[in-house]
This record gives C-alpha cells, sequence and structure tokens, in this order.
C-alpha cells in the first residue's frame, strides 16, 4: 500500500465533496428542513451522525493501519520463508543406483554419473580423494602416486 496515493485521494475526495456542497448548499437545506420540523429532532440526529461518522472514520483508520502493519510484517516473513525454501534443495526418496557403476537413474530414465545426479539436485559439491583402503589396492598397480606434501 502507497500512504501517499492514499493521501492524495483522501484530499481529492476533499476537494471534490468542497466543490459539490458548495454549489448544493446541502447544509443550508438540512437547518432550514430541521427548523420547520422541530418535532423530528433533526439536527441532533444530523449531529450524532458527524460525530458517528468521524467515529467511525478515526477507527477505519487505525484498521487500516493496523492491517497495513500486519501485512508488511507477513511480507517480510514471506520473503524470509521463501528465501530459506531457495536455499533448501534436499534429495529425497530411494534412488535408483547400478550396483556396478554407481551411476543413478534420474527422472528422464536416463544413468547419471552420481556426482552430476546429486550436483544438479542439491546444493552440495564434491572433492575427490582416495580412501585408504582403495589406495592400497592400486598402489602396487602404479597408477596412483600421492600427492607430495
Amino acid at each position: 500500500m502507497n500512504v501517499r496515493r492514499d493521501m492524495f485521494v483522501i484530499l481529492a475526495i476533499t476537494f471534490a465533496a468542497y466543490f459539490i456542497f458548495s454549489r448544493f448548499d446541502a447544509l443550508e437545506r438540512i437547518v432550514r428542513f430541521t427548523s420547520t420540523h422541530e418535532s423530528l429532532e433533526l439536527d441532533e440526529l444530523i449531529s450524532a451522525s458527524i460525530v458517528f461518522s468521524v467515529c467511525m472514520a478515526i477507527a477505519a483508520f487505525r484498521w487500516w493501519r493496523e492491517m497495513k502493519l500486519i501485512n508488511d510484517q507477513l511480507s517480510r516473513k514471506n520473503r524470509r520463508i521463501e528465501k530459506a525454501m531457495h536455499e533448501i534443495r534436499v534429495l529425497r526418496g530411494i534412488l535408483p543406483t547400478c550396483s556396478y557403476c554407481k551411476k543413478i537413474k534420474n527422472e528422464d530414465g536416463s544413468w547419471m554419473q552420481m556426482e552430476s545426479y546429486i550436483d544438479n539436485h542439491s546444493e552440495a559439491q564434491f572433492s575427490h580423494g582416495i580412501c585408504p583402503d582403495c589406495y592400497e589396492k592400486i598402489k602396487d598397480m602404479g597408477e596412483f602416486s600421492p600427492p607430495a606434501d
């Protein structure tokens, strides 16, 4: 909600009412009518109506301001939740995995490298290394030399 726009609308309505009532002279007509029909107590009714209208306008403004505050708080919370939901990408369910090459079957039915699948479906990143058991298996084959420290 734009407070400046709302204030502009209120001022425009007020000026429009001023120009209409200056041409129409509604209050003078009401005064003339109530002076000829004093038994109806219309002047008291009009006064009470004016007071009631002012009180309702004040209450409506307070309700509007409170709703605006609540709406702003809700919008901030929604933005935080949306940000958190965007940051959270979790792998769920059963992943069909090849027991030989460890590739994972994706939603399209094609097989992907495990690293590619997890990279596409989560925020995880891979860092490759070699475990001690695998190192023991391949060191005698001469296929691997440990990095220099």
